[in-house]
């Protein structure tokens, strides 16, 4: 019978060399990852974009020599870009171009910090309301409701008005404590469908201890939707610093902030248009770069797009 003679057509189990050539051929977790994130062309542009902001952001002093805040060009007011200055001048005759480099120090900052604040809280109470359920998850849920139910910019407003406007560590303390409610729901959910494997009823049987099993058999299996989230809520983070600052809750001026540069242009959009194009242009390629590189972590780490290579 066709069926006995070819055992791997049941099975699709390939055998004889071509079997033994692909299991040589089989590469590491972590090497396979990085190859198909090599190609994915947009994450690859993206993280080349994020390096060179990194770059430009440390050595901001090598590649403008223009202080943001104190150097002003008399006369040259709203000026447009020039040999000079490249991208043109503020309302008080500041560099632009020296402003936004700058202001990618502080965008950066604000990006990554605020990100994990808002991971360290939302991974914390997903892990505990996933894992012990009950009455306990019930708790963490309906607390994330409430905080759910208020506009994010009332709550950022509320927070920056008690511990005070105008700082950049009050805007990561305010964008920290409203970006945490979308990863308790998503590290729950990863939460209650892992708790449930052999493995982990494995560990329970073998009597360790419940933190243990959360932590140390069940949460690094749930990092991958955490990895993916994370990337790309630095790009939302910059974006909200951003709407913060051109809504007068963010840093205040002189800080070389690209939502307060934004808010700066949009006030003189009819006489120097390039004050509001070319910072608002940053925290566009910026915001992409970052979902791009988030998109590309996703497609590398789902396991389900593996076999259809």
């Amino acid at each position: 019978m066709t069926f006995v003679d070819q055992p791997e057509a049941l099975t699709g189990t390939p055998t004889g060399e071509a079997g033994i050539a692909d299991v040589h051929e089989a590469q590491p977790l972590g090497r396979d990852v990085l190859r198909r994130f090599r190609r994915n062309k947009l994450a690859m542009l993206g993280l080349a974009f994020i390096v060179l902001l990194i770059l430009a952001a440390i050595f901001a002093p090598l590649i403008t020599s223009y202080d943001p805040i104190h150097d002003r060009a008399r006369g040259q007011y709203r000026d447009g870009p020039s040999a000079e200055h490249w991208l043109g001048t503020d309302t008080i005759g500041r560099d632009v171009f020296s402003r936004i480099v700058y202001g990618a120090r502080i965008s950066l900052r604000i990006g990554i910090l605020a990100t994990a604040l808002s991971l360290l809280i939302g991974v914390t109470l997903g892990s505990i309301a996933g894992f012990f359920g009950g009455i306990i998850d019930s708790i963490v849920m309906r607390i994330t409701d409430m905080f759910l139910a208020i506009p994010y910019i009332v709550l950022a407003i509320a927070i920056a008005t008690v511990v005070g406007r105008g700082k950049e560590n009050t805007v990561i303390l305010v964008l920290g404590l409203t970006g945490w409610l979308a990863i308790v729901r998503v590290v729950r959910a990863t939460f209650l469908g892992l708790k449930e494997l052999e493995y982990v009823e494995a560990a329970r049987a073998l009597g360790f201890s419940r933190l243990r099993i959360m932590a140390r058999h069940v949460l690094p299996n749930a990092l991958q939707p955490v990895i993916v989230y994370g990337t790309i809520a630095i790009g939302g983070v910059i974006l909200a610093e951003a709407a913060l600052s051109f809504l007068g809750v963010g840093v205040f001026d002189p800080t070389p902030s690209w939502g307060l540069m934004i808010e700066n242009g949009r006030r003189d959009l009819a006489n120097a248009p390039h004050m509001l194009f070319f910072p608002g242009l940053a925290v566009l390629l910026t915001v992409l770069a970052f979902v791009f590189v988030g998109d590309g972590l996703r497609d590398a780490l789902d396991p389900k797009l593996r076999g259809r290579e």
